[in-house]
């Protein structure tokens, strides 16, 4: 059998971005709302975390009103987590 592709999954195996969710909770909330405690309730972030980036993002904003649009929190939480995990 020919092997075209495959995926990798290395969250939780590699890195683990369990908390960097945390911290770009505090960003956003001092972002948003100049409220370092922001967090969304249990049941939209278990949502967001299952969806993708980019729908979970969507999600911030139509349940919570964070930032102008889900595009936009994708570009900030896109950058975010590539220097999370980088390391920078």
């Amino acid at each position: 059998m020919e092997i075209r592709g495959a995926i990798f999954d290395m969250d939780g195996t590699l890195v683990d971005s369990l908390g960097l969710w945390d911290i770009l909770w505090t960003q956003l909330g001092l972002q948003f709302f100049n409220d370092e405690t922001f967090r969304p309730d249990k049941a939209i972030e278990k949502a967001i975390r299952t969806l993708t980036l980019q729908d979970g993002m969507l999600l911030l904003h139509q349940a919570c009103g964070v930032g102008a649009s889900g595009e936009a929190l994708l570009r900030i939480a896109n950058d975010f987590f590539e220097r999370g995990y980088k390391g920078t």
